[in-house]
Order: C-alpha cells, then structure tokens, then sequence
C-alpha cells in the first residue's frame, strides 16, 4: 500500500512539474469543492444536533460548528469563483506550509531522540524543510516556479519513498 501512495506522489509531482499552472489551478478548484462540501456537512451537522433533545450541553459546540460550516462554505465559494485571486498567494502559502511543516518535523525529530537512533537525519531533513520554507517565502518565485518546486519534491520524496519500500520487501 505505501508503494502506491508513493507511486501516486512521484506521479502527482511529475504532472506538477510538466503543467505547473494547469495543476495549480485544478488543485485550487478541488480544494474549493472540498472546503464547500466541509462546510455544508458542519452546517446540516448543526441542524441534526439541534433536532435532538438530549443534546442540551452541547449547544456551544454546535453553534460553533454552524459558524464554522457557514465560514467554510464562504470561503469554499470564493475559493471556486476566484481562484486567480488564491493562485496570487499561493508562492506565500506553499512557503508558509512548507515553514511549518519544517518545524513540527524538527521538533518530532528533538522529541524522538532519547527513544530513536535515526533523530539527527530527521533533524537535517528539516532544517533543510525550513530553508526551503524559507527561500520560497522571502524570494517571492512566481506561481509557475513555486509548483515546479514542489513538483520537484514530490516526485523525488515519491520515486524515493516506493524505492525504499521496495527494498524492504525485497
């Protein structure tokens, strides 16, 4: 099964990599539809709670999650009618995700390493997560490099990851 999700990867990177904007912009639409679709379960998700009686402690919660629903549905809509304006950002965010990820990486590494030998690669692996995170949020590389880029890492963390998991089978 991890050979497939890493086929699945290399092949989402190479695609990535071959039509940059054409995928960003269809990863964008997906991704409007998904946060459309969460919102309107969290929404019908109100009105089911509200509809049973025995649910009175937990009239906060679903409050909070008709806001969020509504939000989500708000911002899913204006994801799909303007993703220009997402695809705009989206050198930041993919920066931003990529800092992020290189942090909580690095401290899993840090977390790890009186119970794991292999805690320093993890902790180069995301250092070098933030340099990347970093270069691609203060450089400010267009849309088009910025989707190469992670083209790039996907394909390599997939073709790396089935090559991995191949050998251990073999």
């Amino acid at each position: 099964m991890n050979v497939i999700k890493m086929f699945v990867l290399a092949l989402t990177g190479a695609f990535l990599l071959l039509y940059p904007l054409a995928s960003l912009y269809t990863v964008i639409i997906i991704l409007g539809i998904a946060i459309i679709c969460y919102g309107l379960i969290s929404c019908v998700g109100y009105f089911v709670d509200r509809s049973r009686k025995d649910q009175k402690d937990n009239k906060k919660r679903t409050i909070f999650s008709l806001l969020i629903g509504i939000l989500a549905l708000a911002c899913g809509i204006g994801i799909v009618v303007k993703p220009n304006t997402v695809g705009e950002y989206f050198p930041t965010l993919v920066g931003l995700l990529i800092l992020a990820t290189g942090i909580l990486s690095g401290a899993d590494a840090i977390g790890r390493r009186k119970e794991s030998a292999d805690w320093k690669p993890m902790l180069a692996i995301s250092l070098a997560t933030l340099v990347l995170g970093a270069i691609i949020l203060f450089r400010h590389f267009d849309q088009e490099t910025t989707v190469r880029i992670l083209g790039t890492a996907m394909l390599y963390i997939g073709a790396a990851g089935a090559a991995e998991s191949k050998e251990e089978k073999g």
